[in-house]
């Protein structure tokens, strides 16, 4: 490993803190055309990241073709805050006008913008793609209207936030909603829906999965047609939990980030990992004063609906720590590792006042059990 980027150290506030904190996300993202509807080729591959910031601008850090990194923010918006950040990144190509363009998401607004090829950064639109109900900065306090995902399925782009939505490309494009959960089960002011994830549904047609955290946590499936979306809370995830690991699970949060689709002997029979953390607050042994699970597990959905858990651990270590959380799921790019590896990474300090929460951070690479 070696340092690529680091964020710039500028200072904010009068106790000279660093203004930027994290990268909120790292995404690949292709362009085969720039910003004039000229073709790209080969396509421009770009690394464009989103940051956690105490700063004013709406901050994108992205690495051009060329190797190198520069700051491209989005121009200001009234509507949101100090602190607004970009979670996802998604290029999809209008299928009425052909334009193809970069998209964003913050706290229930959608961002847009196009490639400029000359100088290899993304020039933002002045305004919105989309603007949601409630508008705000990309956290807690967004209820529930962040968008935390971003997907392309069966051609088209969509969404997900408080609810799941599809973009209506055109001239005039708009976003329309397209499954949400009945108000009494979406409450909490929580995450609502992410990892929004486009594979085969249990008919083989393209379906769309999404984990869904609020008064209850779920996964859910919308079935894609010409006739439209059809949408079924898949698992409850609490419940089945619960019978997993014969104790109460209260709530969980399930894909933090991603649904990972994993290859199966039928390629057109992938398996979904997700990545997971739970709540067992009758468990005698749980992380610190959090009351989470100290356990590392992710789901696997079978392309037929059927779901268990595996889990991280490597018997080697003694005494075995308390992983708490997987929040990221990758497959093995790497030539020497036996075909299925996955890289899995994680932890959740969960806002645990407790020592030993820091410096907590894990990655292990394993093949699950088929």
């Amino acid at each position: 490993w070696q340092v690529e980027y680091e964020l710039p150290k500028t200072s904010a506030g009068r106790w000279g803190a660093r203004e930027y904190l994290a990268f909120s996300n790292l995404a690949k993202v292709s362009f085969t055309q720039d910003k004039n509807g000229n073709t790209v080729s080969p396509p421009a591959e770009l690394l464009v990241a989103g940051a956690f910031s105490r700063g004013t601008e709406i901050d994108v850090f992205l690495r051009s073709p060329s190797g190198r990194w520069s700051h491209d923010p989005i121009p200001p918006q009234s509507f949101l805050p100090k602190g607004a950040q970009i979670r996802p990144f998604a290029v999809h190509t209008d299928m009425v006008t052909g334009v193809q363009m970069i998209y964003a998401g913050s706290g229930d607004v959608i961002f847009s913008g196009k490639y400029d090829a000359q100088a290899q950064t993304i020039e933002w639109n002045a305004y919105p793609d989309w603007v949601g109900p409630t508008p705000g900065k990309n956290n807690i306090q967004s209820h529930g209207g962040r968008i935390t995902s971003l997907t392309e399925c069966a051609g088209k782009l969509y969404a997900a936030g408080s609810d799941i939505y599809e973009r209506q490309d055109g001239q005039r494009p708009n976003w329309k909603s397209i499954f949400s959960l009945p108000r009494g089960e979406s409450g909490g002011n929580l995450r609502s829906f992410s990892g929004l994830t486009c594979a085969p549904g249990s008919s083989g047609q393209p379906a769309l999965f999404s984990s869904f955290q609020g008064a209850s946590a779920d996964v859910v499936r919308i079935d894609l047609s010409s006739n439209g979306a059809k949408g079924a809370v898949e698992l409850n995830v609490p419940e089945f939990l619960s019978r997993v690991l014969n104790t109460e699970a209260t709530t969980a949060i399930v894909a933090y980030n991603d649904i990972t689709v994993y290859p199966s002997a039928d390629s057109a029979c992938p398996s979904l990992l997700m990545g997971f953390s739970v709540h067992t607050p009758n468990e005698p042994v749980t992380f610190a004063t959090t009351k989470k699970y100290p356990g590392a597990g992710f789901l696997v959905r079978s392309c037929k609906g059927e779901y268990t858990v595996e889990w991280v651990y490597d018997p080697a270590i003694k005494p075995v720590p308390a992983l708490v959380a997987v929040r990221a799921i990758a497959l093995s790019p790497f030539s020497q590792d036996p075909r299925g590896t996955i890289y899995a990474g994680g932890f959740d300090a969960g806002n645990a006042l407790a020592p030993g929460v820091h410096n907590t951070a894990w990655l292990y690479k394993g093949v699950p059990r088929r």
